[in-house]
């Protein structure tokens, strides 16, 4: 009994991870939809394919204090999916540990989610 249950919670777990979305409202209220090869993690076979297919994403948590984030956010081919990973959650936001300005854009050297500057 206390195995079945163990594989049974793992088994839950495994499924929670690839949850499939299509925009963030599509995911508990703590996660949003990420678009990402790398978010699958049932194997290189899955790879490629999704690194084509921007119609769909996967669940994922909010990124917490200190956590590496993407300041641009959002896919490029599909403003609805996240790109690589969520954004900061609330109260943070992503910021590198140096900004600079050079010939026109603004660099984000080593971005993490930090405390939002007032």
């Amino acid at each position: 009994m206390k195995t079945a249950l163990i594989v049974l919670c793992c088994l839950i777990y495994v499924l929670a991870q690839d949850q499939i979305c299509h925009r963030d409202t599509d995911c508990p209220t703590d996660q949003c939809c990420v678009h990402s090869p790398f978010s699958r993690t049932r194997g290189a076979r899955f790879l490629l394919g999704d690194f084509f297919q921007h119609d769909h994403g996967y669940c994922r948590h909010y990124r917490t204090l200190n956590e590496t984030c993407n300041v641009l956010g959002h896919d490029f081919l599909n403003a609805e999916l996240h790109e690589f990973f969520c954004g900061c959650e609330k109260g943070l936001e992503c910021r590198g540990e140096r900004v600079h300005e050079s010939t026109g854009s603004i660099i984000h050297e080593n971005p993490k989610c930090q405390e939002t500057e007032s």
